[in-house]
């Protein structure tokens, strides 16, 4: 009789406990999924503003050229601002590059211009 009941409470708790594992299961793989989404908008966000802050650097650089190259009218050439001027466009450029192959770069790059 012990055994007959045993055996009955195996097979009426058997599919319960797989369907519970199977539940458990589902929850860890969608909580995987908001993680992984969590991070691609995080790596995403990132992104975008290490390109603002290679764009505004340029912005910067073209307006302190131009600033100094009227302040002479034109007939002195601001070798300095046009050197930062050049370097910013070649790192926008770069980082342009690198984000169109879809690799990262270092968001502590956006502050390596020297003025």
């Amino acid at each position: 009789m012990v055994v007959q009941f045993v055996l009955a409470f195996q097979l009426v708790a058997a599919p319960i406990d797989r369907t519970r594992a199977a539940e458990a299961a589902e929850m860890a793989l969608k909580e995987r999924i908001r993680a992984n989404q969590r991070e691609a908008a995080t790596r995403e966000e990132m992104r975008r503003r290490h390109f603002e802050a290679r764009f505004n650097t340029l912005v910067d650089a073209v307006s302190q050229f131009a600033k100094e190259y009227n302040a002479g009218h034109g007939g002195i050439w601001p070798q300095r601002q046009a050197d930062i001027l050049r370097k910013a466009m070649l790192e926008l450029q770069s980082l342009e590059a690198t984000l169109a192959r879809g690799g990262e770069r270092s968001p502590a790059c956006a502050t390596d211009v020297k003025r």
